[in-house]
This record gives C-alpha cells, sequence and structure tokens, in this order.
C-alpha cells in the first residue's frame, strides 16, 4: 500500500518495473522436428547474473544462439523471450536482439589481431550513431568502467599485446550496450 502510493509520485520515467530484464520461458530449439532443447525457462532481474553450466554438448551455446537470433538456418526456435519485458520473436532471424549480447570465453578468437582494440570499439559505437570523437570518448569511458588504467594505450594496442585477463576485460567493454550511462 505504502508503494503503490509512493509510486503514483514518481514521473513515469523513472517507477521501477514490474518485468524482469529477461524472461525466457518454454525454450525448444529443433533440427529437422528433433528437438535438442526443450523445455528450458528462467527469469533475469536487472543488476542479476545468469551462469549456464553443464556438460560438454548439453546445449549452453545453442541456448544463448538461439536468445541472441544467430542459430544456423537449419534450426528453429519457439517459445517466449521478453527483454525488459518486450515480447521478441524467436523465430524472426531479422529481430536481433536489442540489449543482449555475448561475452565469449576465449577473447583471442573474439577480436581481430590485425585491428588496434581502439577501433574495433569505436566501430559498434559509430554504428550506434556516434560520431568519430564521440565513440573514441565512450570507448575510453568504457575500458576505465573495466578498471583498465591505462585506457589510451590499450586502444593502439594490438589484441596480441595484452594478457588475457585485459583482453576479456576489453571484450566485457565492447559488450556493454553502447547507449548505457558510465558505470
Amino acid at each position: 500500500m505504502i508503494i503503490d502510493s509512493i509510486s503514483n509520485h514518481i514521473a513515469p520515467s523513472r517507477k521501477f518495473t514490474m518485468h524482469p530484464a529477461l524472461l525466457v520461458q518454454d525454450l525448444r530449439v529443433s533440427l529437422h522436428g528433433r528437438a535438442l532443447i526443450d523445455g528450458v525457462s528462467f527469469t533475469v532481474d536487472r543488476g542479476q547474473r545468469l551462469a549456464l553450466l553443464g556438460a560438454s554438448g548439453s546445449g549452453k551455446s545453442l541456448t544463448a544462439a538461439a536468445l541472441l537470433g544467430q542459430l544456423p538456418a537449419s534450426m528453429s526456435a519457439s517459445g517466449q523471450l521478453q527483454i525488459n519485458g518486450v515480447d521478441v520473436t524467436l523465430s524472426d532471424r531479422r529481430t536481433r536482439r536489442s540489449g543482449l549480447t555475448a561475452i565469449h570465453q576465449d577473447p583471442m578468437s573474439a577480436l581481430n589481431p590485425l585491428v588496434r582494440l581502439g577501433k574495433q570499439m569505436e566501430i559498434p559505437l559509430r554504428h550506434a550513431g556516434l560520431s568519430g570523437s564521440a565513440a573514441r570518448k565512450r570507448a575510453l569511458e568504457l575500458l576505465a568502467s573495466m578498471g583498465i588504467e591505462e585506457a589510451e594505450r590499450t586502444m593502439e594496442s594490438f589484441s596480441g599485446e595484452l594478457s588475457g585477463g585485459q583482453l576479456q576485460r576489453v571484450c566485457i567493454a565492447l559488450a556493454l550496450p553502447a547507449a548505457a550511462p558510465s558505470w
């Protein structure tokens, strides 16, 4: 009762949402009609983390690929996917998973060894509508938010010049939404 009356005085943009950040219900991935994954359901609230654990071949990567819209054409996905309360169609390959991204286990295979890290960070930021200088500034902010103290030097480096831990932090910075506020 008190929460209801308080929430009525908060501007609509500041009200708390009752929706989880991510809702997956009855996810099914099929290949030629045969279920490879069946009945996967989970929710992730804002600020929570979720780890998919299982033996090799148990469907962790396939689950992620289905949610990201990255299944091979021979596979199909069904079930319910909501991002911040908005339904997203799993079966529509043109639908990109706004707000979802993957951070791969091996940062060396996720980054182009022939392109400076700064350029790799700026490209998605430019695609999100930032100008060149704004993209560079945002990339530096994202690197700093990951605890990378020498962000300028990191931007000028190639992936082979950094440690695995540093590269993983670069990959996490790359995965953060371009429009997100500074962390």
